[in-house]
This record gives structure tokens, sequence and C-alpha cells, in this order.
């Protein structure tokens, strides 16, 4: 059994299994902190999604999703647990304050356009034999693989970006550097994340089925899979979010031979220390 450092030691070079249960046990131990900040962009965006997918408007919904909750909410749900990592007390209000008065959202947004782009041109390239009724075997099996390869050179944006401070670009070539070497603990990490919350997904869909078929419960199938939906993504963003901090954490000790007290300082500098 995988026995949990203790707050002293929970940002020294830590296995795959640690970092996902220090993220599970920081996310328990202050669920209604980083569940909150989740919620607060969270549900109006999945209230917004759904009510206008009768309209076809959902797609419009679904850029601005990529281009300003996902950033805006990994950044906020960072800035709390590095806080709380310094055991400064910090809140809902304060982890957004923070995020939208600093120079911070332009970056996070350059940043997160910039691989969206490549993603989108390279998904219109493989797509051009589509429109003539044939599909592109070869081209997706090198689409797929390659778009997996640079989200996993790119996964440490948003902690890079708020914790360091950087601009887009050097953003970006700061994770794809970082991320040398820990291809294969990063892919195996967040699978087993999917593998959880997909497990628990099926299951909670499948408890709603069960319910919405006896009775007379007025809740359809498709309202159940959105309200399910919106459940899992509404819950599952801070764990793929503590992950990835610890995951940052311990590609820096490793790769940089940071201790606790080195790193937190170098950090705090860059922050400004704004928790004092």
């Amino acid at each position: 059994m995988t026995k949990v450092r203790t707050e002293e030691s929970r940002i020294l070079p830590l296995g795959s299994m640690e970092i996902l249960t220090v993220a599970i046990t920081l996310y328990k131990s202050h669920f209604l902190l980083l569940a909150g900040i989740s919620a607060v962009v969270s549900v109006p965006y999945f209230i917004l999604y759904y009510a206008l997918t009768d309209v076809g408007c959902n797609s419009t919904i679904a850029y601005m999703s990529t281009f300003i909750r996902n950033p805006i909410l990994s950044a906020a749900l960072v800035f709390a647990v590095y806080e709380t990592c310094l055991s400064r007390e910090v809140s809902v209000i304060k982890s957004y304050q923070h995020i939208l008065h600093s120079s911070l959202v332009l970056p996070l947004m350059g940043a997160y356009s910039i691989p969206f782009a490549l993603c989108m041109l390279l998904m219109w390239v493989v797509s051009l034999d589509i429109s003539k009724l044939v599909f592109c075997m070869p081209a997706m099996l090198i689409y797929f693989p390659f778009m997996i390869y640079v989200g996993i050179r790119l996964l440490l944006i948003v902690p890079i970006c708020v914790l360091e401070r950087t601009g887009a670009r050097a953003t970006l070539t700061r994770s794809w550097n970082l991320m040398k070497g820990s291809m294969g603990k990063a892919f195996w990490l967040y699978a087993a994340i999917l593998f959880m919350f997909g497990g628990a997904y099926c299951i909670l869909l499948q408890f709603g089925h069960m319910l919405s078929s006896t009775g007379d419960n007025m809740l359809t199938n498709t309202t159940l899979g959105h309200v399910i939906t919106s459940i899992i993504g509404l819950l599952i963003a801070p764990v793929f979010t503590l992950t990835n901090v610890f995951l940052y954490y311990d590609i820096r000790a490793r790769q940089e031979g940071f201790d606790k007290k080195a790193l937190l300082t170098k950090l705090d500098n860059n922050f400004g220390g704004v928790g004092q």
C-alpha cells in the first residue's frame, strides 16, 4: 500500500501512484474549496451549453470553454493548491480575484489557443477525404498519436504560466522541455484518472437509467446523461489540476534539483508573496 507523504515532503520527488494518491488526499481534505472553484464557472457553462443544444449553438459554447473557461478555472485551482501547500488561507473568491486581477489571463489564453489551432488545422487536413466519402485511416492513425504526444508535452502549461509568470510562447517552450523524459509517467497517470472517472460515470449513468425507468419519474435518459456528465466534469477538473501541479513539482525537483524550500522560495518570489 502506498504511503501518503506528509505536508512537509509533499513536493519532493514522488512516484506516479504517490502523485495521484497525494492529489486525491488533498482534494478530499479541501473538497469544498476546490469543488467550489470548479462550480463557479462549470455550473453556468453546463447550463448554457445544454440550453443552447437544441438551437445548434453548443459548439460555440464549447469553443468559448476552451479559450475562456478552461484556462481561468485551471489557473484558479493552481493558485488555490499552491497557497494550500504553503498552509495559507485561500478562498474561492480570492483564487479568482488573483487570476483575474493579475496579468495571467491573456498569456493563458494564448498558450491554450496555439495548440488548439494546431489541432483544428490537423483535423481539417485529416478530414479532407471524408467529404469524398473516403475515410483516411492512415491519416487518422497518425493524427491521434501525434495529438496525444503534443498534449502530454504541453501538459504543464497552466502551472508554469501561473507559478512562473511566463508569457504564452515561453510557457509552451517551458512545458515542452520539462515534459521530456516524463511522457510515459504522465500518460499512465492520466490514463488511471480517466479510467477511474470513466468507471464512475458508467456506474452512475446505469444507476440513473434504472431510476428513470421506474415509477412516475419524469427525467429522461438524455437529461440524466447531461446531469451526470456535468457532475463528473465538475468533480474531475480539480483532480486533473491537482495531479498537474504535483507532477510539475515532481519534475522540477527531479530535473532541476530543487528541494521543497528552494522551490517554494523561488516560486513565491515569482508570485510576489501574494499570500503573505
